[in-house]
């Protein structure tokens, strides 16, 4: 069906019109910076901040509606838009916001989770507060300038995950002058993450893996081909030298022939793992023994890190490469060479095959940087503290809107400054309600049971 199933959202906006502050999530699973990793993201926000009345919008078919409920997500609604459209879908959108608006239910902000509901949301709701978090920086290509432009213009604040998209963001259009920086937050404690007796027993029982095998998982989020073939050309290299190892991979490398393909001409077709759980990593990342995550190409968009967040926080260590778009975040603000895991130079399969070496031979050593990664989860990337900065990121928004502040509308807003600058403070433009870096405090005693306060003491739990 191409629209938006109304009269189900609308059935659920009517049972609470009495919420003080009510946010519309956007959200396109298909996309490469809406996958599960973001959906699960979405989930844990709207079931902690409580406080706060959540409607979810999907962006996408029937199979991205399916994704969303498996990820934890349960959506008022869905937009089944044609592909390839940059904007397909804003008649829908805007009638759905204006029939909300009418039964009483009118939208405080909206809350995208990718760049192009980012743009829906500015056209369809010019006048409405909102912000857009990407967590993987869009392509260098026409269309994702055009929708920057079409942010930039409307004075969509812009969360982004880490220093790399927001660099990324910038050079497409150079503009993301209300840029402000928002870490990513997994869940160590999710009740998600399956035992990793549990994991590998299945694997044991596929006759997949013995006791003994050193489970390699490819955590890309979004996956190419060059990614594949890399990690298939380390695992090969891993089994010339006698290591009893896997690759575990979604079954899109199998469909696409990708890694598949090439360990079959190299006689190791038996190498190769083929689980759609890796695409959900909460479900599998406690059966791993190391992750790996690359980037091959310049012109795709740079991984998502919420796969590796995931698998540090099972005590996995990671593998990554220093080069290229991740190694801002990846390796200076994630994965510390030694300790958490270890850091390659780009397209160096010998060095990630040796790194992988010793954590095969080194099983201690290997054990001792999965704790330090899983510290580091709830030092940096503890979900409390992101829905606390998330909040405290909507009270501000909210907050100059109450003041008398208004969104120029996307036709007549001016142009981000031109300069070296990531936000208005530093680039000449406009910065907006938000600092640099937005923090909250979470409460000291609540951080790790999911409570946190902000906003004057309002509590999400």
């Amino acid at each position: 069906m191409h629209g938006l199933d109304e009269s189900d959202a609308l059935d659920r906006i009517d049972g609470d019109r009495a919420a003080a502050v009510r946010i519309l999530h956007l959200i396109n699973p298909a996309l490469p910076d809406g996958g599960a990793c973001t959906l699960r993201l979405l989930a844990d926000v709207t079931s902690r901040l409580s406080s706060i009345r959540h409607d979810v919008v999907i962006i996408g078919c029937r199979r991205d509606v399916s994704l969303a409920h498996r990820c934890g997500v349960e959506p008022a609604g869905s937009i089944h838009p044609p592909t390839g459209l940059p904007l397909a879908g804003l008649h829908v959108l805007r009638r759905f916001i204006h029939s909300s608006g009418r039964a009483g239910a009118r939208f405080s902000l909206v809350h995208a989770w990718t760049i192009q509901a980012a743009a829906l949301a500015a056209l369809a709701a010019p006048h409405t507060p909102r912000l857009v978090t990407p967590h993987v920086s869009p392509r260098p290509d026409l269309k994702s300038r055009y929708l920057m432009r079409v942010l930039d213009t409307s004075g969509t604040p812009m969360l982004p995950a880490s220093t790399t998209v927001e660099r990324e963001c910038r050079a497409i259009h150079n503009a993301a002058r209300r840029a402000t920086l928002l870490p990513p937050a997994v869940d160590p404690d999710s009740p998600l993450m399956v035992d990793r007796q549990k994991v590998r027993s299945r694997w044991a029982q596929e006759q997949l893996i013995t006791e003994r095998t050193f489970v390699i998982g490819l955590l890309c989020e979004p996956l190419s081909v060059a990614d594949a073939r890399e990690a298939a050309t380390v695992a090969a290299r891993l089994a010339i030298s006698g290591r009893d190892v896997r690759l575990l991979v979604h079954s899109q490398v199998d469909r696409r022939r990708q890694a598949g393909e090439f360990l079959h001409k190299l006689s190791k077709g038996n190498l190769i793992i083929v689980d759609d759980a890796v695409a959900e990593p909460w479900r599998i990342v406690s059966g791993l023994d190391a992750a790996l995550s690359f980037n091959g190409r310049d012109d795709r968009p740079s991984p998502s890190v919420l796969p590796l967040l995931w698998a540090l926080a099972a005590g996995v260590p990671a593998i990554v490469e220093d080069a290229g778009a991740v190694g801002s975040l990846l390796s200076h603000e994630i994965i510390e060479d030694g300790v958490t895991g270890f850091i390659v130079w780009r397209h160096d399969a010998n060095a990630a095959a040796d790194r992988i070496v010793r954590l095969y031979d080194h099983r201690a050593q290997a054990a001792g940087m999965g704790q330090a990664g899983r510290a580091l989860v709830y030092d940096t990337h503890q979900i409390s503290a992101y829905c606390a900065r998330l909040k405290h990121a909507y009270e501000l928004l909210l907050a100059e809107r109450s003041a008398g502040g208004k969104f120029p509308s996307p036709s007549s807003g001016r142009r981000g400054v031109r300069g070296e600058g990531t936000s208005g403070a530093r680039g000449g433009g406009d910065e907006g309600p938000f600092p640099r870096r937005v923090d909250a405090e979470p409460h000291s005693d609540g951080d790790r049971q999911g409570q946190v306060s902000v906003g004057g003491g309002v509590r999400a739990s």
